[in-house]
């Protein structure tokens, strides 16, 4: 297992398009910001941050860069099969697989929040007297954004264990996620809706645009810290679940 890790540590670190997606991060927060300056609509840092964190559509389509190459591409380059052939058990290798997975999806996750928090904060100042309280609302906020990004990045696993080939597996994530993307922004959907529909606002995707809203405040108004985190491992593990149930079953050349 730990051979296997280092192995797609090494294949992550010299992957040219993740690093080509950390540039496109880094370039895309620092226009971002600037044009939102320009605009008169200018954040600050802390705003930054918290803007970097719950912007959710931007981070779904890297995402879905970085499921094709990093993951479908195995299927296409017979990678799964000769990992085998190695000796390797297949849960060994999808769970090396899976947790380089999530750290490169953290790092492109973090890389557009945190470069957007600091090129705000020097254009701008962070906007907040930094303290014990404001650090803490600030891992808060961070941990969250980061359990939501490895749910999120548990179902992109998922749908291309199932897909497997780049561009159905695009087609099939974006299908699924801008609906939510979509809600989201149509509130009454979750607040008056239908009951079937209430259960939408326990989503990562609603919660994390509750927290965003109200990031003025330390009291998160409908945010349900608990009921986040039960959703969030749930989905996590029903997706690792299901998905090493196909990948067991799937047939490598």
């Amino acid at each position: 297992m730990k051979n296997l890790i280092k192995a797609e540590w090494f294949k992550l670190t010299k992957s040219q398009v993740f690093r080509v997606l950390l540039v496109i991060n880094l370039t895309a927060s620092v226009l971002l910001t600037l044009l939102l300056t320009q605009a008169g609509m200018a954040r600050t840092g802390y705003r930054a941050f918290h803007l970097g964190i719950a912007y959710l559509f931007y981070h779904i389509h890297i995402g879905l860069v970085f499921t094709a190459v990093f993951w479908c591409e195995d299927f296409s380059n017979k990678s799964f099969g000769k990992s085998l052939l190695s000796g390797f058990s297949r849960m060994k290798i999808f769970f090396a697989k899976v947790i380089i997975f999530w750290v490169g999806m953290i790092l492109l996750f973090l890389s557009f929040a945190c470069s957007a928090a600091i090129a705000s904060s020097l254009l701008n100042g962070f906007g907040m007297d930094f303290n014990v309280e404001i650090f803490k609302h600030i891992l808060f906020f961070a941990f969250c954004g980061i359990l939501g990004c490895i749910s999120m990045s548990s179902v992109m696993i998922l749908i291309s264990t199932i897909v497997k080939s780049k561009i159905p597996t695009i087609m099939v994530i974006y299908l699924l996620f801008f609906p939510f993307e979509y809600l989201k922004n149509n509130y009454r959907f979750y607040e008056n809706g239908e009951d079937i529909l209430k259960f939408l606002k326990y989503t990562y995707v609603y919660q994390i645009n509750t927290m965003y809203t109200n990031q003025d405040s330390m009291m998160i108004h409908r945010f349900q810290p608990e009921l986040f985190l039960q959703v969030n491992i749930l989905t996590i593990i029903l997706s690792l679940c299901i998905g090493l149930i196909i990948f067991e079953k799937t047939e490598f050349k």
